[in-house]
Order: structure tokens, then C-alpha cells, then sequence
């Protein structure tokens, strides 16, 4: 009698048990796992007695703003020997539909996202002359090879000794490879100094270093979309936690010259966003560290949730004393 008792309680145990692990996972695919956001991944470099900022950014295809923005209080001019600089090789990817070609003007990088599940960053340099980029989408009108420059009339009445056409050659400032765009004046092209000290200024339109412009130009085609934010903070998630990354504005790019004092910048909604993208997570955010983030605009992710509290565990008491 005993031992069909002890047989009868082992079942109930372990029928028990089946329920609590089949009732766990249910609840755990009630609940997707968070994509992984982020690419890349951090990056120093150990400047030398004749650096600048700018030959470090071209050395590692960097864009000259976001190197000046990860390095607050470093002269770029004369940063000085042995130097730890954090390169910007790590980023967020971009809010909304990851598909063609997104470029974040805050941000000055533009992603491309391949058919085959592929994703490329690049820097790039968004000139204000001609073409004045708005948030919205566009397509790709044509891939031009060899492309010929057409110097718009405000720009000749400036520079008369430029002709109505510049044939593709070392005097054509679109490089070797452009993409067209349905906007008056706005194409994406390469060029050999995509990133000056006067960039934003300049008559071009989307800027590319060579060698990312003639990997874009081959990946892309006619009718790719093409969307333009204005995003200058990204939300993430990676491994379970969540990042931040904030970039100076628009309006707030002129003061990112470390020799100047930055301009703090208001982010408005920014609880909102957190707490959408956060969800149940939201009371794992650092707020104090939100607001550092903010206030340095330093353009790197940042991890912004606390760890999780370990789950209490409750003792069972046995069915059968001890």
C-alpha cells in the first residue's frame, strides 16, 4: 500500500511539473526576443605627434563631425601625441522600414539596406547649397557611371570661369560613380574630399568617399527608395538591453567644434519614445544617464537599462513531508 502511494505521488509531481514548463513557455512566446539594433562595434585609435582629426577621419572613413562630436575637448587641429581617440564604428540602426537607402542628417551616415539581408553604414557629408535635403522619400532616377557635372547658373555667376558642362575627369567634383535622385539638384555621389571644415557649405549634395560610393553604386538600382530623416536620437535594443545615441541637431552642428563651448540641446517627446520602445523595461532606464547622454551628444551607444532584479525564488513545501 505504501509503495502504490509513493508510486501515485511521483506521478502527481511530475504531472505538475509538465504544466509549470509548458505554462513558462507559453508565456515566453507570448513575448518575442528584442532584434539585435546595433552594428559595428567600438574602435580606439592612439593619435601621433603629426594627427589632426581630419587625417584620422579619412584614415579610418570616418566622417569629420562624428569624430569631433565621440571626442569632446580634443583640439582638431593639433590633438596632441598619444591620444585615445573612440572611433564612431559602432552605431544604432535607424528608426522606420529597413529597406534601400536611409540617410539621418543629424547623423551625417547613410544605410543601406540590401535585398540579400545585407546592411553597409557609411559617412557621409550633406551639402546645404543646392540641394536642402527635407525629411521624406525618394527614389533613385538613374545610375550614372563616368558622370558629367552641370554647374547650376547661381554657382557660375559666382565662378565664371566654370563651363555650362565638366566632363568626368579630376576637375568634375562628382567623382567616378552618382546617383540620381527625383529632387531637383539632389544626387548621391563620391568625391575626394567628401569632408572639409566648411562641408555643409559646399555646392554638393550627398558626399561619399570614393570607395564607399563605388560599393553603393554597384548594390544599388533604379527605383531604389531612398529616405531622409532628421533622427537625432536613436533608440536600440542589443542582447536584451537598451541603447541611446544622440546626435547634435541640425541647428546644433555649428557648435560641434570642440574649441567652441557646445550648445545643450532639448529633445522634445524623448520620455514618450523611451517609453514606447522600452515597453515593460521602462522603469530599467537610467534616467540620470539619459540626461548625460543628452547633454554630451557624443553620437556613440550607449547601454541606458539597469540590470534586471534576479527573480525571488519561493520555497515549495512537498506534498510528502520532507
Amino acid at each position: 500500500m505504501e509503495n502504490w502511494k509513493w508510486k501515485f505521488g511521483c506521478a502527481i509531481v511530475a504531472l505538475l511539473a509538465l504544466y509549470v514548463v509548458s505554462s513558462a513557455r507559453a508565456e515566453e512566446g507570448t513575448s518575442p526576443p528584442h532584434p539585435n539594433d546595433l552594428m559595428g562595434s567600438a574602435q580606439t585609435y592612439t593619435t601621433v605627434a603629426d594627427d589632426t582629426l581630419m587625417k584620422v577621419a579619412i584614415d579610418h572613413n570616418l566622417g569629420l563631425i562624428e569624430l569631433l562630436a565621440a571626442n569632446p575637448g580634443v583640439d582638431p587641429w593639433f590633438p596632441g601625441n598619444d591620444r585615445v581617440l573612440k572611433l564612431p564604428t559602432m552605431h544604432l540602426l535607424p528608426p522606420g522600414p529597413r529597406k534601400g537607402i536611409v540617410v539621418n542628417l543629424p547623423e551625417q551616415r547613410l544605410y543601406h539596406f540590401n535585398s540579400n539581408g545585407a546592411t553597409q553604414s557609411y559617412p557621409v557629408a550633406v551639402g546645404r547649397g543646392i540641394c536642402d535635403l527635407k525629411p521624406g522619400a525618394v527614389k533613385v532616377t538613374r545610375r550614372r557611371r563616368q558622370p558629367s557635372w552641370r554647374p547650376s547658373a547661381k554657382l557660375r555667376a559666382v565662378r565664371p570661369d566654370l563651363p555650362k558642362i565638366v566632363p568626368p575627369g579630376p576637375r568634375n567634383p562628382l567623382g567616378k560613380y552618382a546617383l540620381d535622385l527625383d529632387l531637383k539638384g539632389a544626387l548621391i555621389h563620391g568625391s575626394t574630399r567628401p569632408f572639409t571644415d566648411k562641408s555643409d557649405q559646399t555646392q554638393g549634395c550627398i558626399r561619399l568617399y570614393p570607395e564607399h560610393m563605388a560599393t553603393l553604386y554597384q548594390s544599388s538600382r533604379k527605383g531604389t527608395l531612398v529616405t531622409v530623416l532628421d533622427q537625432p536620437v536613436k533608440l536600440g535594443w542589443a542582447d536584451g538591453e537598451l541603447y541611446m545615441e544622440v546626435h547634435p541637431s541640425l541647428e546644433h552642428t555649428k557648435s560641434i567644434n570642440t574649441l567652441r563651448q557646445r550648445r545643450a540641446q532639448r529633445i522634445p517627446g524623448l520620455d514618450a519614445r523611451l517609453a514606447e520602445v522600452a515597453g515593460a523595461d521602462t522603469d530599467r532606464i537610467d534616467r540620470a544617464l539619459v540626461r548625460k547622454i543628452v547633454r554630451e551628444g557624443s553620437g556613440l551607444p550607449v547601454k541606458i537599462t539597469k540590470p534586471r532584479p534576479k527573480p525571488k525564488v519561493k520555497k515549495i513545501r512537498s506534498l510528502f513531508g520532507n
